[in-house]
């Protein structure tokens, strides 16, 4: 997630947002533009579209050459929801919000932000492109590092973010900091912050990385490379870091954080640039207007996704958005999603996920919905049987997407077929190596082969992997409700494996 203080581009904003008004309504028409990597769907005009779409593949692929070494990711593409001016963006994401990595409700990766921040044309060069290649180097990172502390996640995304595409040398340049890059205050508070589950300061964790890649690079490699293969991260970093494994080595750090992002930012000297060569982007650019009741859906899912402390407005304008949506088109599957996400009663819940499945057979999400009605309780034995063969038919369609791969390992692991449901959760895991959620379903296969100790082990990663939340946090919405209650059940998992799986 990006966050900032400049007042002037979005403090002020935030008392005058514009809605996404609807074509019909004067607003511009929504275009989706479908490249190799990308679902790009924005309001702006035509050609700014077609050359932020285009650079956002040029982006990806030198992020990869110069900071993944050309590391091969797997999964479907990500969409992007761009908006053309950040009043527009500030209607869904709270103030200070520049832009969000998340998933949608299918488990599909999912960046929202603005194109632009000054003006209404796309910002290829200024701060708009700037949020998106921090929220992208989010979105890579997700499909890399098997564990990754939130400090880490944000700080390489801050360092990552500097990247310059040099056209007229044909480079790709990461590295090269401004003046104002990072503000240093206290990184005992940031490791603090880290264990007790609280907000992460992306100005001092972008310093650290920034200080580590250009002071400390072979360690902090190597700490990296611990990540990638799983290691916890308090370990890694005792290991290789233990100058800095305590308090008192934490500020001998914050000293030498400071000084060096200070002499950097004021000399433009003394660090190191990393590069590779610009690949240009030469795949097709393909488009597709987004009639409005997709719009419709669209709204209602950001509303949904992003919702604020005010639960009540939000749930209220999507079901608006679904009800319009579904007025215009009732083969929406995206709206009907919606209504199933509001729905009080497993009956009610089913009867949307075939009412899906009838209207859009084609649609991997159409098939997921059967799942998410009946939820993570047993259900009589005709319903996990419909449940099977939903998300059977969900991953014909959707090989790549992690959850319905992982939710289909589940089925398959509760019905005794644990070589297949093993496959299954295998590869959601290699799409997202962070994923609590795979990690639980293979420690359910492994309780289906009866290997206790396996499951265990499998457990703990997955818990392992859970947010830590400070003692005083508490839920303001059903969704996080809801997420929370996951995370207790796998907790509950562990526990009862300790005392075998039989």
């Amino acid at each position: 997630m990006r966050q900032t203080c400049i007042a002037l581009l979005l403090g002020s904003c935030a008392h005058w947002h514009e809605p996404m008004r609807l074509p019909s309504k004067g607003g511009p028409p929504w275009v989706e533009y479908n490249t190799r990597h990308f679902r790009l769907q924005t309001d702006l005009d035509v050609e700014p579209a077609r050359k932020l779409a285009i650079q956002m593949e040029e982006r990806r692929s030198g992020l990869i050459s110069a900071a993944w070494h050309g590391a091969t990711f797997e999964g479907p593409r990500t969409r992007v929801v761009a908006f053309r001016n950040s009043s527009e963006l500030q209607t869904f994401l709270r103030r200070g919000v520049a832009g969000i990595w998340t998933l949608d409700t299918a488990g599909e990766k999912l960046m929202v932000l603005a194109a632009s921040f000054t003006d209404q044309r796309a910002d290829l060069a200024g701060y708009g492109i700037q949020v998106f290649t921090h929220e992208l180097a989010h979105d890579l990172a997700s499909s890399y590092f098997a564990r990754q502390p939130r400090w880490l996640s944000e700080g390489m995304a801050r360092f990552l973010e500097t990247m310059i595409l040099d056209e007229k040398h044909h480079k790709v340049i990461i590295g090269v900091p401004t003046r104002t890059a990072f503000r240093i205050e206290s990184l005992p508070r940031l490791f603090r912050a880290e264990r007790e589950g609280r907000g992460i300061d992306e100005d001092e964790a972008g310093g650290l990385v920034f200080y580590l890649e250009n002071r400390e690079g072979k360690a902090f490699n190597e700490y990296q490379k611990a990540l990638y293969r799983g290691d916890d991260p308090d370990a890694a970093w005792a290991s290789f870091f233990p100058a800095y494994a305590t308090e008192d080595g934490q500020w001998v750090l914050q000293k030498k954080v400071s000084e060096y992002v200070k002499e950097v930012g004021y000399t433009q000297r003394g660090f190191n640039i990393g590069g590779a060569e610009l690949i240009d982007y030469l795949g097709a650019v393909e488009e597709r207007p987004m009639p409005e009741p997709e719009l419709r859906a669209l709204r209602g899912e950001l509303w949904l996704t992003l919702q604020g402390d005010d639960e009540q407005r939000a749930r209220g304008e999507v079901a608006e958005e679904a009800r319009a949506a579904l007025a215009q088109d009732p083969s929406l599957v995206r709206a009907l999603e919606l209504q199933l996400k509001l729905a009080e009663t497993r009956a009610d819940r089913l009867a949307l996920a075939t009412a899906a499945q009838q209207q859009r057979p084609e649609d991997f999400r159409a098939w997921m919905l059967t799942d998410e009605a009946l939820g993570d309780d047993t259900a009589l034995p005709a319903q996990e049987a419909e449940r099977t063969r939903a998300l059977e038919k969900a991953v014909q369609l959707g090989p790549d997407n992690s959850w319905a791969l992982h939710r289909l390992a589940r089925a398959y692991a509760r019905a005794g077929r644990a070589d297949e449901a093993f496959e299954l959760g295998r590869k959601s895991l290699n799409i997202f190596p962070d994923s609590a959620y795979a990690l639980d379903s293979l420690a359910l296969v492994a309780k289906a082969w009866g290997d206790c100790g396996a499951a265990q082990r499998l457990q703990q990663m997955a818990v392992d992997r859970l947010p830590h939340l400070p003692p005083e946090f508490k839920a303001t919405s059903k969704s996080t409700s809801e997420f929370l209650a996951r995370c207790d059940a796998i907790r509950k998992r562990l526990d009862e494996y300790k005392t075998g799986c039989r």
